[in-house]
């Protein structure tokens, strides 16, 4: 996956979920677009295997219970405080992205 920004010349190659074994974000106040390759490697039925989220799929064979409910007992005050972060700090984790000249 490649990230880049419309109003800069910043290209970025995207770390896979899987390999960084976490979520790989990316919260900014630039316009951005994504651009992914896929190549087609076998004629299979769609979702005959239900697609899974890698960072889970990484939990999950390491045996961390993953509780996809965990937000509904958010106490109201954590999530208003995670809404006031986001609009302050932006979220870019520099080792998830490599920088490429195109």
């Amino acid at each position: 996956m490649i990230v880049f920004e419309l109003d800069s010349n910043r290209w970025y190659e995207v770390m896979d979920p899987a390999a960084a074994m976490e979520r790989v974000g990316l919260v900014n106040r630039r316009p951005t677009c994504l651009g992914i390759v896929a190549r087609k490697v076998a004629q299979v039925e769609l979702f005959t295997n239900t697609p899974q989220q890698s960072d889970y799929v990484a939990k999950w064979q390491r045996g961390v219970r993953v509780d996809p409910a965990h937000k509904l007992r958010t106490p109201w005050y954590r999530k208003w405080l995670r809404r006031v972060k986001k609009l302050i700090v932006p979220r870019f984790n520099p080792r998830h992205y490599r920088r490429i000249e195109v």
